[in-house]
């Protein structure tokens, strides 16, 4: 991005989550295929994990995510962010699904679990990926993510995410539905060429 750390502190947290996005595309392979992705989505999910992490690995996803290494700036800086975004108000439902998947009688940090709770809206959840029904707690996840996003997202986690050496799932996903400001006459769709990435067309529908 050409920018430090510091500089980028004194952008809104809506720019500098942008920075991350323009980031993201000039990893992704963007250009090869047709490609969808929330970068709002993405950075809540490593917000989630960043508000645990210290030391090193801290300063390192600060630096990449444009992160605020002041915990309680970076937490504001990102409920601020969530409240002007998160509108629901008659045909416009945006909602973000957090949620958070532990192992049974594992130490974590109370106050990290408290910003997770607090900031993220995200309660805490026991499971036992130890000894557990690694196919049922899949299930069990899908199921919630499932019921947040309309029924929208049923499989966000896939066979073999889950493994007995699992010990914390930290899980995002993002709903948003609402009706244009200004309508399409649906009658003026009409079948046209569509023309892909690698040049060859396909027949669909245009507004």
């Amino acid at each position: 991005s050409g920018f430090n750390l510091q500089e980028t502190l004194n952008f809104s947290a809506a720019h500098r989550n942008n920075m991350l996005a323009f980031d993201l595309l000039n990893e992704m392979d963007a250009w090869e295929k047709n490609l969808v992705f929330s970068p709002y989505s993405i950075s809540t999910a490593l917000a989630m994990a960043y508000v645990g992490a210290n030391a090193l690995t801290r300063e390192e996803m600060a630096t990449v995510l444009y992160f605020n290494l002041n915990n309680r700036r970076f937490l504001n800086d990102f409920d601020d962010l969530h409240r002007k975004i998160a509108l629901s108000s008659g045909d416009t439902l945006l909602r973000m699904a957090n949620s958070i998947w532990m192992q049974q009688h594992h130490n974590f940090r109370q106050g990290y679990l408290n910003n997770i709770r607090n900031h993220f809206g995200a309660k805490p959840k026991t499971v036992d990926f130890l000894q557990g029904d690694l196919m049922q707690i899949k299930n069990q996840i899908n199921a919630s993510v499932s019921e947040q996003t309309g029924g929208k997202i049923e499989d966000l986690i896939q066979p073999g995410v889950l493994t007995a050496d699992t010990r914390l799932m930290l899980v995002n996903a993002l709903y948003f539905n609402a009706r244009w400001a200004n309508t399409f006459d649906s009658n003026k769709t009409q079948k046209m060429d569509f023309r892909n990435i690698d040049g060859s067309k396909t027949g669909t529908m245009f507004m």
